[in-house]
């Protein structure tokens, strides 16, 4: 099994899982053709809200890859 995106699923897998366990922000990863981090808003939403978010996901970008990934996988694989 062979899977040319795995390096980018973990990434942006990783990304996901951070904003919903430190922040509580639902996002997810499409894995189509490309591996694409999607954000779905409520209709009703404040601007309070859309600047948690922006925030929430400036720290988690600001972390190192590495650490996020490591992160993901021992909470998904050995924190059961």
């Amino acid at each position: 099994f062979q899977d040319k995106f795995l390096t980018q699923k973990l990434v942006v897998g990783s990304i996901v899982d951070h904003l919903y366990r430190e922040y509580k922000i639902l996002t997810y990863l499409t894995q189509n053709t490309d591996v694409i981090l999607y954000i779905s808003p409520s209709i009703i939403i404040s601007k309070e809200q859309i600047k948690y978010f922006f925030e929430s996901l400036d720290k988690t970008l600001s972390l190192s890859i590495n650490k996020l990934v490591i992160e993901f996988v021992k909470n998904k694989f050995f924190n059961k």
